[in-house]
């Protein structure tokens, strides 16, 4: 007995389901006829401006089936991504061609989530790597019945103040900190010893800097603040994290030197805490290396327990800064995110 062939249908080639098509039939319908490139050809050519159309080559376009696109499409159906060469380059304008059946006053938002999400896939293609973003012109088919469409398409125009976001949305302004003269930290006041640590930051060369805010006046104008004790916290907090075990002596000696003694008695013991857990670490080392019984295995036993040690000894540093905030009725909160401690490490009972 012959098997009866099956024709294919349009309906069996293109969707998986009739549920789908019927629950969703405006998608399924410009997406299955808008992809075909002669399609799009015409659409676009009516809607986009003379000046590109010179520059394009539409007999290149094409529908993108990439991993990239797959990360769009996952979050809605109906969007189609097409590409075609730009001045003569392969691939690289993109065209986001979305439907739109009912009004929405925050579509340009939605349009440009899906335009940084196909940029930001697109980067992440190891081919793709130090490579300038391709260019993404955004289309949307609006069918509704709300004649015309009652909302801006502009993203500006959807902010409360147009001006502003104009000036500001889509851009950032750099602040190069390793362009910046001693004197220039005197401008930021408070953030003054706080930007300057982050300045040295690679240099590493704190007792330095310390010095340098001193001359400066930096200290005095915290000594005259009531984020004094907030600053220097964090300050102590900040140092005892990223000096290494033979520079902590040293920037914490500086520090010292123009600190009020209130804040002298919290520096004097995370320092020793520290230093005690250093001691600790060195002999963990000694003892991890003596196990392994060969000297290359010792060296980095050493190594590894001094680092453990350290990072215990910071630890103990951290509780007891902690507790001498809670003493001063510091909120839990702020302890926490001064310190990296969680409540559970640091309140008692």
């Amino acid at each position: 007995m012959t098997k009866k062939k099956v024709q294919p249908s349009i309906e069996s080639d293109t969707f998986s389901s009739k549920e789908g098509i019927h629950a969703h039939p405006h998608d399924h319908f410009f997406k299955n006829t808008f992809s075909h490139p002669k399609i799009a050809y015409d659409f676009l050519k009516v809607h986009l401006s003379p000046d590109l159309l010179k520059r394009l080559d539409l007999s290149s376009l094409k529908q993108e089936k990439s991993s990239f696109v797959d990360t769009i499409l996952k979050e809605h159906y109906s969007d189609l991504v097409l590409s075609c060469s730009l001045d003569n380059k392969p691939g690289y304008l993109y065209f986001l061609v979305e439907h739109q059946s009912s009004p929405d006053m925050l579509l340009p938002l939605r349009m440009h989530k899906y335009v940084v999400l196909l940029l930001e896939t697109w980067s992440k293609d190891p081919r793709n790597r130090n490579k300038k973003l391709p260019i993404i012109v955004p289309k949307c088919l609006y069918h509704g019945s709300r004649s015309p469409y009652p909302y801006a398409s502009n993203i500006y125009d959807i902010f409360v103040d147009s001006s502003l976001a104009r000036a500001h949305f889509g851009k950032f302004e750099l602040i190069d900190l390793s362009l910046l003269d001693a004197e220039d930290f005197k401008k930021y006041k408070t953030s003054g010893l706080i930007t300057m640590l982050l300045q040295g930051s690679t240099k590493r060369n704190y007792e330095e800097i310390l010095e340098k805010s001193k001359s400066l006046g930096l200290f005095e104008i915290l000594q005259d603040n009531l984020l004094f004790n907030h600053i220097i916290d964090n300050i102590i907090v900040y140092l005892s994290s990223v000096c290494t075990s033979s520079e902590i002596d040293r920037t914490f000696t500086t520090l010292k030197k123009h600190l009020p003694q209130t804040q002298l008695n919290m520096i004097t013991h995370a320092e020793s805490k520290i230093r005690e857990g250093i001691s600790i670490g060195r002999q963990k080392g000694i003892l991890i290396g003596e196990k392994r019984g060969q000297e290359k295995g010792r060296k980095e036993g050493i190594r590894e327990g001094i680092k453990e040690g350290i990072k215990e000894g910071i630890k103990e540093g951290m509780l007891s800064i902690a507790d001498k905030m809670l003493l001063k009725g510091m909120p839990i909160e702020d302890i926490e995110q001064l310190t990296g401690l969680s409540k559970e490490e640091f309140v008692k009972g």
